[in-house]
Order: structure tokens, then sequence, then C-alpha cells
């Protein structure tokens, strides 16, 4: 009979032979903290990430001017966040972080100085090591 990894065992094997880090753990004051690649969030996540994806849709959007000189709505948000040109009061990546998280380990993170927009780049970061694999087209792609 083969030995069947428990999930956790079974996302590090994925994301190892697709060249990126499943996770990536770190502290802030004292307090760690876990930003998971997206693919691999519990479904409960993924849906409050929905969540605060669907909430945000009616906030303002950039204007983007054309060559002509015209000013019109593009489909970029405008940043920082804006409803009704009224700012709101934390970014997405804060939003999606809460959702992640929870509000109370979220605002510890916060008053530690940790910056929301980590999330942005750390799945930035694993979307990169990723796309190296992809283009060296094994395994033997270099991680950091």
């Amino acid at each position: 009979m083969t030995d069947t990894p428990d999930l956790e065992h079974a996302i590090e094997q994925l994301a190892e032979y697709f060249g990126f880090q499943a996770h990536y753990d770190f502290t802030v004051g004292g307090e760690p903290y876990r930003i998971t690649y997206r693919q691999f969030l519990p479904t409960e996540v993924e849906r409050k990430l929905q969540e605060v994806d669907q909430s945000l849709e009616d906030c303002d959007r950039a204007e983007v001017v054309l060559p002509n000189g015209k000013k019109i709505k593009g489909t970029a948000f405008a940043i920082p966040l804006r409803r009704n040109g009224k700012l709101l009061p934390d970014s997405r990546d804060a939003l999606r972080l809460i959702a992640m998280w929870g509000e109370e380990k979220y605002r510890k993170f916060e008053d530690a100085g940790g910056p929301p927009d980590m999330l942005t780049i750390v799945w930035a970061k694993q979307d990169a090591q990723y796309e190296e694999w992809r283009r060296a087209g094994s395994k033997s792609a270099p991680r950091d």
C-alpha cells in the first residue's frame, strides 16, 4: 500500500515540483504570520476573498486620458480605494488579509507596522517562481 501524504505535505510537494514556496512564513512584532499561495487557500478563505472582491466592484475607477484629451473612466480602481469619492478605511490587500487571517490578527499585523501590500508582493514572487519553472520546462528551474 502506498503511503499517502496529508494535505499539507501534498501542497508542499506540488509547490516544490512547480518551483515555488506554497507558504511564506514570517513574524511581525513577535507574532507569526503566513501567506499561502492563492491556489492553495481553503475553500472558506477563497469564498471570503471573492466576497471582498465583489464588495469593491462599486468603487471609483481611475480616469484615463485619451490622446485627444478626453477623460473616461477606466477599468482599474482609483488608488487609494474610494467609493463615491470617499476614501475606504482599508486597501484591497488589507481587506484580503482580514479575510485570510481575521480582523484581530490583521490589526495586530497593521499595528506592528506590517504592510498590507506584502500580500500582492508575496503572490507575485510565487507567480514569478512558477513562471521561471515553466520557462525552464522542468523541475530543474532555479528556486529561492
